[in-house]
């Protein structure tokens, strides 16, 4: 439609700018993993907000009815209709409830219905209305209007109960301080969300702005919020890479501004004769001054100074004191060799201890290498039907000799689980870095590994009565590179691959402990 089919309206531009930030940060979670069932429903959420807040912008902005009645269509077939369904599908995804499915799928159904009905008989159902903020929409005071309306809003309403019920059930459920922080943001987000829907009744004829496009705003406020303060979709470490890449096409763009001033003042009369070659020449240079945005954004990756730290202290310890072991192992064993009358018992120690540190070199470099895989997100998931029972068992017995040695005991509290597809390589990776770990903060009491069947979901839990973590290092701990304080020497990659390998399966790992001396527990979650 041409540019003259519309008048400036702050309403409608307020409305359109609303949709488009709420697209974006959709947009920003999906491409963090477009796999994730959460992220894309999520991305739903945002997509049909847009659909709906957007259309009703620019409706308000034409001032020919017929474009107007186009824009309503819009909204009210392919947006509005869907938008509880889609916010009822993230609150089942988000806490991956299974059982849900069904009830999510008749909502989607009743969604198509309703958006049907409004195309066949959309002129019947409702009027324009011109009010100082620009034109909107009023519900039929007739049979038509109140046969379609009254159902569509108990439709609304019902489902969007049922997402804040989850929401809520999630908050003060029985899940970890990270993730009831996490559905306390989503709840109150939402909440301030369908505040919105009051526009519903400023249809009916209540006299109220329509201030549906401020609630959205607000709540890509608090999902912004939740995503920076409580790690909301884990997208903390891709939004630091946005800002650098952003920050550094800034600069090269304010680099651009003196060149171009330097062209057109050196060139002068010669821009009039020749424009199109002078373009050329203009666009080759910002296209090479642009070029460098890569080169610069890996070069800072790679020589930051904190990146440094962080990798040197445990890597360095976790290489090195395999490596010092072996050279001291080979110095005994080259005088054995020299000496065949030595003591045979001794060369045999020795020849174990080489072995023990190599096997534990080969685990540090695959650590390296699975850290790898996450960054490039080439890491997949292998599932297979299995019983994850047999799996906790195997992994806890292999491990208590070690324990044995400190003086621990390994127990198991696991109820009957359900058979599950998961990979057996990468949860056995799992449990035996929750494991290991609680060995090795522990110099007393047991190591209790509890198993149990959840709505939806499979929970692992592995307690120790060990040092404890600090509440300000709950959420930091899964960081890659991050060690606790005291805590002893260690990669700082372990539990950063476990949790990648949960999240890769669609579950959650997070941890609880009341501080120092008083012991850890971590908790992961698998789907059903």
């Amino acid at each position: 439609m041409p540019a003259e089919s519309y008048h400036f309206g702050l309403h409608g531009v307020l409305n359109i700018t609303a949709g488009l930030f709420d697209l974006f940060l959709g947009l920003l979670v999906l491409s963090k993993d477009p796999k994730s069932p959460v992220n894309r429903s999520f991305f739903l959420v945002t997509l049909f907000a847009f659909i709906w807040v957007v259309p009703f912008g620019i409706m308000s902005l034409c001032p020919s009815e017929s474009q107007a009645r186009f824009w309503l269509a819009m909204a009210y077939t392919t947006g509005i209709p869907f938008i509880s369904p889609v916010v009822h599908l993230f609150s089942v995804r988000f806490f991956s409830l299974g059982d849900k499915k069904k009830l999510v799928r008749w909502s989607f159904l009743l969604g198509a219905v309703f958006a049907f009905l409004f195309f066949l008989f959309q002129e019947k159902l409702g009027r324009f209305t011109e009010n100082s903020w620009g034109r909107y929409i009023a519900y039929q005071g007739d049979v038509w209007g109140y046969s379609y309306f009254i159902p569509f809003i108990i439709f609304f309403y019902f489902f969007g109960f049922l997402a804040f019920r989850n929401f809520y059930r999630g908050w003060r459920g029985h899940y970890s301080l990270k993730i009831q922080h996490q559905s306390q943001i989503v709840f109150f987000g939402f909440f301030l969300a369908y505040t919105g829907s009051v526009d519903f009744f400023v249809k009916m004829g209540l006299k109220l702005y329509p201030f549906g496009y401020i609630s959205l705003t607000l709540l890509i406020m608090t999902m912004a919020y939740g995503i920076i303060r409580h790690r909301l979709f884990n997208i903390n470490l891709f939004l630091k890479k946005i800002s650098l890449i952003a920050l550094i096409y800034s600069f090269l763009a304010l680099a651009i501004v003196p060149v171009s001033f330097f062209a057109f003042d050196k060139l002068g009369n010669s821009i009039q004769e020749k424009p199109w070659e002078i373009v050329v020449e203009l666009s080759l240079v910002i296209g090479l001054i642009f070029s460098l945005g890569p080169f610069i954004y890996a070069y800072l990756v790679r020589n930051s100074y904190w990146l440094r730290s962080q990798m040197t202290s445990g890597l360095a310890h976790e290489l090195k004191s395999p490596l010092g072991a072996i050279q001291g192992a080979l110095d005994v064993l080259s005088s054995a060799v020299l000496n065949p009358k030595g003591n045979q018992a001794q060369v045999s120690e020795y020849l174990e201890m080489i072995q023990k540190n190599t096997e534990r070199m080969e685990g540090a470099i695959q650590d390296l290498l699975n850290v790898a895989r996450i960054q490039e997100g080439a890491a997949v998931a292998e599932k297979e039907e299995g019983d994850l029972n047999k799996v906790i068992e195997a992994v806890a017995e292999i491990y208590r000799p070690a324990a044995g040695q400190k003086n621990l005991e390994i127990t198991t509290d696991i109820q009957p689980l359900p058979p599950v597809k998961f990979d057996r390589v990468k949860i056995e990776h799992v449990i035996s870095n929750l494991i290991s770990n609680a060995i090795k903060c522990s110099e007393r009491g047991q190591i209790r590994i509890c198993g149990e069947k959840l709505k939806g979901a499979i929970q692992i839990s592995v307690q120790d009565e060990g040092k404890g973590i600090p509440e300000r290092f709950h959420k930091k701990i899964f960081e890659r590179f991050f060690q606790v304080e005291k805590q002893g020497k260690g990669s700082g990659i372990g539990l950063a691959i476990a949790k990648a390998w949960v999240e890769l399966h669609g579950g959650k790992i997070w941890v609880e402990s009341e501080g120092e001396g008083h012991g850890s527990k971590f908790f992961f979650t698998l789907p059903v």
